[in-house]
Formats: C-alpha cells, sequence, structure tokens
C-alpha cells in the first residue's frame, strides 16, 4: 500500500459512514502455552474440571491465576449435615501460610465464621 492510499483511507472526509460495517471486537492479545502432564496428573485435573462444569483448559488458567494472586476463593462447599461442611479453597490461605490449595473439613458452624461463597 502506498502512501497516497494510506492518506486516504485516513481522511475523514472520505470515510463511507452510511455503508459502514458493524464487526464483532477483535479478541484481547493472549499468550498460548503448552504444558506437559503425567497421563494420571491430567486425568486427576480434567476430572475435577468436569466436576467443576469447567473446561479442563479453563480450570487450569483459573488454577493458575488464583496460585499467582493473593487472594484465596472457595470454590466449592458441601453440606454433609448436622454440622459438617468441608470446602475447597485455592489461593493464598492465610497470612501464616505459603500459597497452595487446601481441602479442609469443619465441625461446626461457628468455623465458618468470616467464610462467604457465591
Amino acid at each position: 500500500m502506498n502512501d497516497e492510499r494510506i492518506e486516504e483511507l485516513e481522511d475523514p472526509n472520505e470515510w463511507d459512514f452510511e455503508s459502514a460495517e458493524v464487526h464483532r471486537p477483535v479478541k484481547k492479545p493472549r499468550a498460548i502455552v503448552s504444558v506437559a502432564f503425567p497421563r494420571e496428573d491430567f486425568e486427576l485435573v480434567s476430572e475435577r474440571a468436569s466436576q467443576l462444569g469447567m473446561k479442563t483448559s479453563e480450570f487450569i488458567r483459573v488454577a493458575a491465576i488464583e496460585k499467582a494472586s493473593v487472594n484465596a476463593e472457595v470454590y466449592e462447599m458441601a453440606w454433609h449435615g448436622g454440622s459438617s461442611v468441608s470446602f475447597f479453597v485455592m489461593g493464598n490461605l492465610s497470612a501464616s501460610s505459603s500459597q497452595g490449595t487446601a481441602q479442609a473439613q469443619v465441625n461446626a458452624p461457628s468455623d465458618l465464621t468470616g467464610i462467604a461463597a457465591d
């Protein structure tokens, strides 16, 4: 494309607003990463993603972002009747612990103080 054509395209007086076409926005730039898993690990990850209603790639992306962030998020809570509930948390679990994943058993409703779930 020559300079004259570029100038013509950049000139608002040359734009045809009456025949404008609507297009979907362009996706944000992204990086595509290849990750190798031993078969057993992949099956574990894939199965867990399915249990949470997520695609495997989405699960891996969310887990990686959560691991890199400082916020803990409750992914799943299950009531076992009585005063027993379990939950699955990923992220920074406390100021004194390192980032990671934890599964915990809560034995009394008072143990849930300050925990909110969507």
